[in-house]
C-alpha cells in the first residue's frame, strides 16, 4: 500500500501598516551593523485567517487545537500499531502468488485436513507407505460427519483407511494407534479395513485397491483479532475447498433458479467450470445424482451463458435440447429449468482470509508438500 505525502503550503500574512514602519525604522537603526541580524517587531495582536498571533506566538482557535490533538493522537497510535504488530505478525505475509497452499496441489481441503484419493490401487502397506511419503497418512476417520465426506466422494471404488489389526484376536488400531472404540461395525474377517459402498469391511494386506490419504491443514501465524474457529475458515462451514474456489454439493433438490438464488444467499453462484481437473473433480464427488450448474440459455436458438454473463466457448458437449445445464454421469445435459434437480454452488476463496488464518483448504497456490 502506498503511503500519502500532504504539502504544506505556507500563505504569507499581511502585515498591518504599523507593524511595517516599525520594522523599517528599527532596520534603518541597525543599517550599519552588516553582522547583527535582522528582526521585524510583531505586533501586540494580530488577526489571520487560521487563528491569532499573539505576544510571539501563534493561537490556534479552539476547535482547530482539538482537531490537531485527535489527528495526533491518530499518528501515534498508527506508528505505536505498527511497531507493535511485527511481534506478533511475520514480517512478510505471502501474497496470493506464493507458494502459501494448505494441502498440496490435487489434495481436498475439509474440515481442518487435507486429503487425497489414489486412482491408482496397491496393498494397504504401499498404500501407507505413498501417504507417508507426503507426511501424512492413511485416512483416521473422526467422526461420522467425516466419514459421509469420504464415502460420497471416493465414488463406487473401495478405499483403504488407516485402521488395521494383527489378527482377529486383537483390537483394531487406527494408523496413529489409538485404539478403535467401535463407533461403527467393520465387516468381513480381514485384518485391514477399507471403506465401501455399505461402510467399513476388512480383507488382507494383499488386496489391491484405491486409497485415501490424510493430514492436517498448515497453519500460519493468526493474528489476535481474527478468530480460529471453523466460521473463519477459507470456506464456509459444510463446504469444500478444491483449487482457490469453495464448493457446496447439495442434498435437497430445486429448479435452476431456486438453486442460483440458494447458492447467492451464500455470495456464490452456481457453479461455473473453468477446467476439464475441475470438471472431473466435479464428477467425482457429485455422485450418481445429477445437479444443477450455472450454465443456461433463453431457448435453443440463443447462446448458452454461465451465470457471470461469459459466453460458453463449448469446451465440452452439452445434451439434450433444454436451457439449463446439469451435470450427469456422462457429462453435461440439459433440461427444462423448472425441473427438480441437486445442484453445486461455487465462490472464490476469501483471499485476505486465505493468507492470515488457519485452517485454509485452498489446493493449486504452489508446488506439493
Amino acid at each position: 500500500m502506498g503511503s500519502s505525502k500532504t504539502k504544506m503550503t505556507e500563505r504569507s500574512l499581511p502585515m498591518n501598516p504599523a507593524a511595517a514602519e516599525n520594522a523599517g525604522s528599527h532596520e534603518i537603526t541597525n543599517n550599519r551593523s552588516t553582522q547583527q541580524a535582522r528582526e521585524v517587531i510583531p505586533p501586540k495582536q494580530c488577526c489571520c485567517q487560521n487563528g491569532l498571533f499573539k505576544n510571539g506566538k501563534w493561537k490556534l482557535p479552539f476547535r482547530l487545537q482539538i482537531a490537531t490533538l485527535i489527528i495526533s493522537i491518530i499518528i501515534a497510535g498508527g506508528i505505536a500499531l505498527s511497531r507493535g504488530s511485527s511481534e506478533v505478525l511475520p514480517t512478510a505475509l505471502p501474497s496470493p502468488s506464493t507458494p502459501a497452499e494448505y494441502c498440496p496441489d490435487g489434495w481436498i481441503g475439509y474440515r481442518r485436513k487435507c486429503y487425497y484419493f489414489s486412482e491408482s490401487e496397491g496393498n494397504w502397506t504401499s498404500s501407507q507407505n505413498y501417504c507417508a511419503s507426503f507426511n501424512a497418512s492413511l485416512v483416521v476417520i473422526d467422526s461420522q460427519e467425516e466419514m459421509s465426506f469420504l464415502r460420497r466422494y471416493k465414488g463406487p471404488a473401495d478405499h483403504w483407511i488407516g485402521l488395521q489389526r494383527m489378527d482377529d484376536q486383537k483390537p483394531w488400531k487406527w494408523i496413529n494407534d489409538t485404539i478403535f472404540n467401535n463407533w461403527f461395525k467393520i465387516r468381513g474377517g480381514g485384518t485391514y479395513a477399507y471403506l465401501n459402498h455399505q461402510g467399513v469391511a476388512s480383507a488382507s494386506s494383499a488386496s489391491e485397491e484405491p486409497w485415501i490419504c490424510s493430514k492436517p491443514g498448515r497453519s500460519t501465524v493468526l493474528p489476535p483479532a481474527l478468530p480460529s474457529s471453523t466460521s473463519a475458515e477459507c470456506c464456509p462451514d459444510g463446504w469444500i475447498g478444491y483449487q482457490r474456489k469453495c464448493y457446496y454439493f447439495s442434498d435437497s433438490e430445486g429448479n435452476w433458479t431456486y438453486s442460483q438464488n440458494y447458492c447467492a444467499s451464500f455470495d456464490a453462484s452456481l457453479v461455473v467450470i473453468d477446467s476439464q481437473e475441475e470438471m472431473s473433480f466435479l464428477r467425482r464427488h457429485k455422485g450418481p445424482a445429477d445437479h444443477w450448474i450455472g450454465l443456461q440459455r433463453m431457448d435453443d436458438q440463443e447462446p448458452w451463458k454461465w451465470i457471470d454473463g461469459t459466453i460458453f466457448n463449448n469446451g465440452f458437449e452439452i445434451r439434450g435440447g433444454g436451457t439449463g445445464a446439469y451435470l450427469n454421469h456422462l457429462g453435461v445435459a440439459s433440461g427444462t429449468s423448472g425441473n427438480e434437480e441437486l445442484w453445486i454452488c461455487s465462490k472464490p476463496v476469501d483471499v485476505a482470509v486465505e493468507v492470515l488464518v488457519w485452517p485454509c483448504f485452498c489446493n493449486g497456490l504452489g508446488e506439493n508438500q
